[in-house]
């Protein structure tokens, strides 16, 4: 009798739990897209669609942000700070409660690609250009209220701006936000490391030269490895004199949480096997395809599914479009 009571106990204590954290996020919804059940971990990446009073939806789910860390460019920020066209990286805990899944957030993290001044606008080929970074705009491409007009045409060299999107194959970036920033000459940049030269202590971000002979270096650098890199707004064509460069993960989900990722394609090994910024994806018989165009180089996808005990994310369901 004694065991049987306290097992009762244990049992109405995690009943009474999962009620209380039901309850605590009940209003907020999620779709069909992330599957599972019981309590798993979840982590995601896409751009902000609508940003609420302590959610934020992505992808077309509600995430709960009221007990979430959001950190922006690497500080600890506000919510309200996030606007629509960001891209962020979340991760947190899924809820199975009846036919629902409640996704709650436990850390909401933005790093924009490119920050810095405009250095030249070229509106016929729809790119401008910041700190030797290509950056591509669609009708897609959401413009900070502050850019009038809404557009290439209200962007001025010189202006500060920060751009988030996706870089494609070549190391462009399309971008889905462009926002105006304070001239602060804060300058920083996501990228990949080219040609490195650990005597001088510099290496490339696509045209752009950094020197890290000052900078404080989290991670070990080589050609390839992503990095994101702060320094002062280099004048002219200079070199950008990093203050921080940091090694840039995948990731790196724990095997078996839920995954739901968009992005471009960056690397393209075959139907089975391709790569979106970094994070490897595999497509096996029990993936669903829903194909506008079919999977290639910059071809924008969705992927939903689990990741496995090496980091890829097995895909349970792909949607491919044209434009993000």
């Amino acid at each position: 009798m004694a065991v049987s009571l306290r097992r009762r106990n244990v049992l109405q204590i995690f009943a009474t739990t999962v009620l209380l954290v039901v309850a605590a996020l009940g209003a907020v919804r999620t779709t069909a897209g992330i599957q599972g059940s019981g309590v798993r971990e979840f982590a995601a990446i896409g751009p902000i669609a609508t940003v609420g009073s302590g959610t934020v939806t992505v992808g077309g789910v509600d995430y709960s942000t009221s007990g979430a860390q959001v950190d922006i460019d690497g500080h600890p920020a506000r919510q309200n700070r996030l606007r629509p066209g960001d891209v962020v990286s979340i991760r947190g805990t899924l809820i199975q409660a009846g036919h629902r899944h409640i996704a709650a957030a436990s850390s909401v993290s933005f790093s924009g690609n490119v920050r810095g001044a405009v250095s030249g606008v070229d509106v016929p080929s729809a790119t401008f250009f910041v700190l030797g970074q290509t950056v591509h705009v669609s009708s897609d491409t959401q413009f900070d209220s502050a850019i009038q007009p809404a557009g290439l045409q209200g962007l001025q060299t010189g202006a500060a701006v920060e751009v988030s999107g996706f870089a494609d194959a070549a190391g462009d970036i399309v971008a889905s936000r462009v926002s105006s920033v304070g001239n602060s000459g804060v300058a920083r940049v996501v990228g990949t490391v080219q040609n490195l030269d650990p005597q001088q202590k510099t290496f490339n971000i696509q045209s752009l030269s950094v020197s890290y002979a000052n900078a404080l270096v989290r991670g070990t650098l080589s050609d390839g490895t992503s990095v994101a890199v702060q320094g002062r707004q280099p004048a002219g064509n200079g070199a950008l004199n990093a203050t921080q460069v940091n090694i840039e993960t995948a990731l790196q989900a724990p095997s078996g949480a839920q995954g739901r990722i968009e992005g471009l394609i960056t690397d393209f090994a075959s139907g089975n096997y391709f790569e979106v910024d970094g994070q490897a994806v595999a497509v096996d018989s029990q993936t669903h395809l829903n194909l506008r165009v079919p999977l290639g180089l910059n071809v924008y996808v969705r992927v939903t599914g689990v990741f496995d005990g090496d980091g890829t994310l097995v895909a349970r369901k792909v949607q491919s479009m044209a434009q993000p």
